[in-house]
């Protein structure tokens, strides 16, 4: 049997990398070595093709694709509303912030859905981030728009968001670089 001299994991005979953390086989424990893009892309190469990684899983791949079906549906849906007048919540004048709002709700059930995918060890914040961000914008366009306000505060929660992000970044960069 065959151990990952980073993470620990089992190693399939003959691997060249982890399937849990992508380290090289062979790998000296805590060298920090860094992986080039030729040994990246090997990696993937080799993950891909024997199905290893929790990104190629069936369940994986079926959680993405019915997300974006989920997204098709909720644009076709706002689209049908704003062209028949269904409704007079939604306008083409508001369209975009429903559509926002909704994108980003769907960002945040995939992120939450990937923590049942059987061998998924890695959970990025990015998806939260990005999500949180899209539902702060379409609240912030649909209370604009429906309060009427005499200058718009979407801007301000563009700006905003993007100083949280890199603020995250930051964060994890020096939390993860601690010497």
């Amino acid at each position: 049997m065959v151990y990952c001299s980073k993470c620990g994991a089992e190693m399939p005979e003959g691997a060249g990398f982890c399937p849990k953390c992508g380290a090289p086989a062979g790998m000296e424990k805590d060298t920090g070595m860094y992986m080039d893009r030729h040994a990246w892309r090997r990696m993937r190469r080799e993950m891909r093709a024997t199905g290893s990684g929790w990104y190629w899983s069936p369940e994986y791949r079926l959680l993405r694709a019915v997300m974006a079906g989920l997204f098709i549906v909720l644009l076709g849906g706002l689209l049908l509303m704003c062209a028949w007048e269904v409704t007079p919540l939604v306008t083409w004048a508001n369209f975009w912030a429903y559509l926002l709002l909704g994108a980003g709700a769907l960002i945040l059930i995939q992120y939450l859905l990937g923590f049942l995918i059987p061998g998924r060890t890695y959970h990025g914040i990015g998806a939260l981030v990005v999500g949180v961000l899209f539902m702060a914008l379409g609240a912030a366009g649909l209370s604009a728009f429906y309060v009427s306000w005499a200058k718009p505060l979407w801007p301000l929660i563009i700006v905003a968001g993007g100083v949280l992000v890199i603020a995250v970044a930051v964060a994890v960069f020096l939390g993860t670089n601690k010497a």
